[in-house]
């Protein structure tokens, strides 16, 4: 038995590099970092990201124990950054693995597992995932949307030649993207289902359909900020049809839109909304003014759409929080 397949190996190994002594370096090479990625703006994936009450431990190892299955009450840590259940006795990763979003890295090594669950692909911030000398024969397209990998460990798994060729070639970010960038697209979202706020509203009474929104500005929607995103899926063109299809099925008295820049309004909404009976009006943001007029033409802000054919525009007021704030009189 070496030493990686001991039980406990990771653990001991951390624990001597706590007290100074120093454990053995490293036998595997990691892939080196895409540097364009480093240092970008991720602020709106983060946004998503769900608070986790402070823990003392962000780090589990069960390397070594002879384990054929992982209990679910281990999926409830999600706070875990590191995952050790290398040398077991696995033959599969449960679906739950997804549940842990706050995963680094993640050592399934040495054990027996002949595939990989879809949901690997909700691990976005993994940068290392070892998987040496295990029954793969394929890969998920999932794991494209892993994108901030650095280190994908598959030698010693019967995958076939391509895969194997592609990233001993060009390596891990290489191998990742042309999983993000093949994978099928999926199904489209089940429909929402409506929350009915009251109901004894009287049929006579007359109602609006209001319909708000924020699609995403283009300059916003980059392959670094939405790295777990393929290409064509980020392109304003395909986006722009998404959003008119879904405009045009909603069918709604008014259209509250966000992030609209001023080049969509007047070049793309506008035009193609005017067909289906609406008209609108657009404020960019304050620093638009700020701005030369090609250089405000890329700032969004938000629109308002009606139809024309059952309201009419008397009287149109920009609301201002800053200004509203400075010019109070107690300032």
């Amino acid at each position: 038995m070496t030493d990686q397949q001991q039980p406990h190996y990771y653990a001991r190994l951390k624990a001597s590099e706590n007290r100074g002594i120093g454990g053995p370096p490293p036998t595997t090479l990691r892939a080196q970092p895409d540097s364009e990625n480093d240092g970008v703006d991720r602020r709106r994936p983060l946004t998503v990201e769900k608070e986790t009450r402070r823990q003392d431990w962000h780090n589990m190892d069960m390397s070594g124990q002879g384990l054929r299955n992982l209990a679910p009450e281990l999926f409830k840590y999600q706070f875990l950054n590191e995952l050790y259940i290398a040398s077991n006795k696995l033959t599969r990763l449960p679906n739950a693995i997804g549940e842990l979003r706050q995963l680094r890295h993640l050592d399934a090594s040495y054990n027996q597992i002949a595939e990989i669950p879809p949901e690997i692909g909700m691990c976005t911030y993994l940068k290392n995932l070892l998987l040496f000398s295990n029954n793969i024969q394929q890969l998920p397209f999932e794991l494209g949307s892993l994108h901030l990998l650095e280190m994908l460990g598959i030698e010693g798994n019967p995958l076939e030649q391509d895969v194997k060729h592609e990233i001993m070639e060009k390596g891990t970010k290489s191998l990742i993207n042309a999983l993000k960038e093949g994978a099928p697209i999926p199904l489209a979202p089940a429909h929402r289902k409506p929350i009915v706020i009251q109901e004894d509203v009287s049929p006579n009474l007359e109602r609006i359909k209001v319909f708000s929104w924020n699609i995403l500005c283009d300059k916003y929607a980059t392959p670094q900020t939405y790295g777990y995103t393929p290409t064509g899926a980020l392109n304003w063109e395909y986006r722009k049809d998404c959003i008119l299809e879904e405009l045009r099925i909603r069918d709604a008295d008014f259209l509250a839109l966000q992030e609209v820049s001023t080049d969509a309004f007047k070049e793309d909404l506008s035009p193609d909304l005017a067909q289906m009976d609406y008209k609108g009006v657009h404020w960019p943001k304050s620093r638009a003014k700020t701005m030369s007029e090609k250089d405000a033409q890329s700032v969004d802000g938000c629109a308002v759409f009606y139809k024309q054919s059952k309201f009419i525009l008397l009287d149109k007021q920009l609301i201002e929080f800053a200004t509203i704030a400075i010019n109070r009189p107690d300032m």
